[in-house]
């Protein structure tokens, strides 16, 4: 029996607290998922031995951060410029 697993659409719909199910639904596998909340660099809360949760608003601003440092490393992909203050 495989459990089908909801894509979202806006990411506001999504817990403060997020789970493994819950970034499932935004497109990652279960074992991504998993690796993820694993990862050193990731804004993990553990609450117990078995259960963590990632705060929603950091684990976007994460993956905004690796898919700026991803793209500035491709060719064509325009630099931004930063300011500094």
């Amino acid at each position: 029996m495989t459990q089908e697993t909801t894509i979202a659409t806006n990411w506001n719909d999504l817990p403060m607290l997020m789970s493994v199910k819950d970034i499932q639904c935004i497109g990652f596998g279960r074992d991504k998922a998993r690796a993820l909340m694993n990862r050193a660099d990731m804004p993990v809360i553990t609450l117990s031995k078995r259960v963590k949760r990632m705060h929603r608003d950091k684990f976007f601003a994460w993956l905004d951060a690796q898919a700026e440092a991803s793209m500035a490393g491709m060719e064509g992909y325009p630099q931004q410029e930063r300011s500094s203050g």
